[in-house]
């Protein structure tokens, strides 16, 4: 690990989080809010600094980050217990991860709204994501919905969203990202 972040560590955190061999770059666990969002960002520009990566991948990897902290930040409820950001580097393929609870009502949301993008090309996930920008409607944390475009964009396509059910009965969401040099 190049850098260990205080969290509050639970049994539970990312206890089903999928796994991926490699070096664990960073790991957070509990609360994400702007304070800590800005912290993680903050170490992994200077982190990605560090290392020789094609300036796209880094690019990438910064900005699936982003919208996978926000994400966290703005849909995350309840059990801090259970939310997990971590980032693991196997070889030159970085994988981007999270997991948070979700309130049925959002889960639902979400899983329709990643069936629609699912269905459309790369060239459309462009075009629906300009629309969304050009477009006034706003959400209820001023976001313009695009987030999950933006991962399936960055990432070229290479996403996994895993809904499950934690062995308490809460709903949890979960990504993972691969950002590859060639992403």
């Amino acid at each position: 690990m190049s850098s260990a972040f205080p969290s509050k560590q639970h049994p539970s955190s990312g206890e089903n989080m999928p796994f991926v061999s490699g070096e664990l770059e960073t790991r957070w666990c509990g609360a994400v809010g702007e304070e800590v969002t800005r912290f993680v960002l903050q170490w992994l520009e200077e982190r990605m600094n560090d290392l020789s990566l094609p300036t796209r991948q880094r690019k990438r990897i910064v900005h699936v980050s982003i919208e996978i902290l926000q994400n966290i930040h703005h849909h995350a409820r309840g059990n801090e217990n259970v939310t997990v950001f971590q980032i693991i580097r196997a070889d030159d393929v970085w994988h981007v991860q999270s997991q948070n609870e979700v309130q049925e009502d959002q889960e639902v949301i979400l899983q329709s709204k990643w069936k629609q993008l699912l269905q459309l090309s790369p060239k459309e996930w462009r075009s629906t994501q300009l629309e969304k920008l050009a477009s006034t409607e706003r959400s209820m944390h001023g976001g313009g919905g695009v987030g999950l475009n933006e991962i399936l964009r960055k990432s070229d396509g290479q996403v996994e969203l895993n809904f499950l059910t934690h062995k308490h009965g809460e709903r949890l969401v979960q990504f993972s990202v691969q950002i590859s040099p060639t992403s």
